[in-house]
């Protein structure tokens, strides 16, 4: 059987993915139909509970919550599961890429002189991992700084980005091409090692195996972009509760990713702080009334707030819907602009950095769209909702179930990156061809 059958067939049997967040815990059981789109056997999704900003803050709290959304995946299903790839939507994270070369003497590209530059860029990774200070860690040209040791990191995708055969740049492997010199540049994306761990922890307690681990922006950007917008260029920024997450495409590949620590939660305290009303109310008068863009609000239409209260007499006083949506206007300019400076850091610049796409639970916020375009005229904004994959109910298939669906379409689809297999630096009690993505170990031999 020929590699690429070996990954047909691979690719038909049910996969399992958790998409772990701070407002709800969503599993999807899938697998790839014979036409090859990404068909959902059986989905659960629960309020989250123990996740703060993509940590595991209480490991009890949420492997009940993980649990319950696995059971209720696997009752529509009708099949059991045993093994999970997890999104990761940890801070920070580390972007960078590294070049390696070899010397081809006029000799052809072959399968094994693709293998020897990814055993190369494996080498230098583990390598530049075993630094103990950030003064040292000089091997991996960077994307901002580095916030800590290299050894306290734990890399999670390590993706061929350009080959170079005699100064001639190609996004594809030269195979069959003849030349002296051949150069290989890889994007690295790493996270924190000890959260990690604990989020591996998390899903083991719900009698599951972590098979791998995929980082949110890169799910986010595969559930939602088009195949023309991951060409051409486009940006995703994914809202969620805790955390906002961007992601970089172009030319066809994942670029760069980032996490930062601010989402829709903030709204909802802002607005709670704001009208002096109670957590859970605040919530509602944001899903209900709220408006990401004041200007469209009419001046005069009134809502009832409920004050903070002994919860037995509550008082309910009528207030302006300006105010709600004022306080929702600025929150929400923090978070474009906190988007945008990250995505200028990551490259993502000049006549091509315009297409921006929101998915993510705040991005169901009325005017969120509009808002976007308002605080940058020069961005082209459009709503990102679950694309490639059939069988998703109604009331999924909106942004917030993005990053899901773009986990099961990489799992699916086994996106080619370089094998993680670096011994002792992979998480504690993972297998070593899970590492950074389903597959691993194949992606050598059946994608370069």
């Amino acid at each position: 059987m020929t590699a690429r059958r070996r990954h047909h067939a691979a690719s038909e049997e049910p996969v399992v993915v958790l998409d772990i967040g701070s407002a709800k815990v969503t599993a999807l059981i899938g697998r790839r139909a014979a036409d090859g789109r990404v068909e959902v056997l059986g989905i659960g999704h629960r309020q989250s509970a123990g996740i703060r900003a993509g940590f595991v803050v209480d490991i009890a709290a949420a492997e009940h919550a993980v649990r319950a959304s696995v059971d209720q995946a696997e009752r529509l299903a009708g099949l059991p599961v045993e093994e999970a790839v997890v999104s990761v939507n940890l801070a920070p994270m580390v972007n960078g890429h590294t070049a390696v070369a070899l010397t081809l003497n006029g000799g052809e590209v072959t399968q094994r002189v693709l293998e020897r530059l990814a055993q190369a860029a494996r080498h230098r990774l583990q390598r530049w991992l075993q630094q103990a200070t950030v003064e040292t860690a000089e091997s991996i040209m960077l994307v901002g700084n580095l916030p800590c040791e290299p050894r306290m990191l734990m890399p999670l995708h390590l993706r061929p980005v350009l080959y170079r055969l005699d100064g001639v740049d190609s996004p594809e492997p030269p195979l069959g091409l003849r030349g002296e010199r051949i150069e290989l540049t890889v994007q690295l994306l790493a996270v924190p090692r000890a959260p990690l761990s604990n989020l591996q922890a998390l899903v083991e307690r719900a009698h599951l195996r972590a098979k791998g681990f995929v980082a949110a922006p890169l799910a986010a950007g595969l559930g939602c972009l088009t195949a023309d917008e991951r060409e051409l260029g486009a940006a995703v920024v994914d809202i969620g509760a805790g955390r906002t997450v961007v992601g970089i495409f172009a030319g066809g590949r994942f670029l760069y990713g980032d996490s930062l620590p601010i989402g829709g939660d903030a709204i909802t305290r802002d607005i709670a702080e704001g009208l002096l009303t109670p957590p859970a109310h605040a919530e509602r008068l944001k899903c209900l009334y709220g408006h990401a863009a004041p200007s469209r609000t009419p001046r005069r239409e009134m809502i009832d707030v409920r004050r903070l209260g002994d919860g037995i007499r509550d008082e309910i006083v009528s207030l302006p819907r300006a105010a709600l949506d004022e306080i929702i206007a600025a929150r929400i300019l923090e978070i474009v602009e906190r988007a945008a400076d990250s995505l200028a850091q990551g490259g993502f610049a000049g006549p091509a950095a315009r297409r921006i796409v929101v998915a993510g639970g705040t991005a169901q916020l009325a005017g969120i769209e509009e808002a976007f375009q308002h605080i940058h005229p020069e961005w082209s904004v459009r709503l990102g909702r679950p694309r490639g994959v059939f069988g998703l109910a109604e009331a999924t298939q909106g942004p917030a179930f993005a990053t899901a669906a773009g986990l099961l379409k990489a799992v699916a689809a086994m996106d080619g990156e370089i094998s993680l297999d670096l011994g002792g630096s992979r998480p504690p009690g993972s297998r070593s061809r899970a590492a950074g993505f389903v597959g691993i170990g194949r992606w050598l031999k059946e994608n370069f």
